[in-house]
């Protein structure tokens, strides 16, 4: 007797549910927002294409690090009016060879040569791809101060650096 009572309320629940259900969706559409049709947004879309849209010229590019800054005047040689230049790649050390009026394999031209009493300050001026620069030996920094044996401040430096010796003792011999 009681497996039937069981069975009603299981069979009533389930029931129950499909019709309250269909309530609900009813429901639940009169409170969904209403779509527009596609054809209301056709227009903004194909009237503000990116794509369409007129672009103005592009803005100007900030000026870049001069051509040859990564190259260094290596050494020179004159022979007669000939003269031929080498240059250094200061990161690679990638070497070039420059002739006076020729190009060479990687498109360097040596354009122009000028030497002053002082070597150190010659200047080569090269030419690659149509951009003019001009080279000349690196710059080194000498020691910041000059050191003399005879300061007394760099003796005493290299007494702390240097260890001192063991001193040997004497023993007097045995009898």
């Amino acid at each position: 007797m009681l497996f039937p009572l069981v069975l009603f309320a299981v069979l009533s629940a389930i029931g129950a549910p499909r019709a309250r259900s269909d309530e609900a969706s009813a429901e639940r559409e009169s409170l969904e927002p209403k779509r527009y049709p596609f054809e209301r947004y056709e227009q903004i879309w194909s009237a503000r294409s990116p794509f369409e849209l007129p672009q103005g010229p592009p803005p100007p590019r900030p000026p870049g690090p001069p051509p040859f800054k990564d190259y260094s005047l290596l050494g020179y040689s004159k022979r007669g009016t000939q003269v031929t230049v080498t240059l250094v790649h200061k990161k690679t050390k990638e070497r070039e060879k420059l002739i006076h009026g020729e190009a060479n394999f990687h498109g360097f031209e040596l354009v122009s040569f000028k030497t002053e009493w002082n070597y150190r300050n010659t200047i080569v001026t090269v030419s690659k791809n149509g951009e003019v620069g001009e080279i000349g030996f690196e710059k080194k920094d000498g020691p910041k101060h000059s050191v003399s044996p005879n300061d007394p401040n760099t003796i005493n430096r290299l007494r702390a650096i240097r260890s001192p010796r063991p001193r040997r003792v004497v023993l007097p011999p045995k009898r």
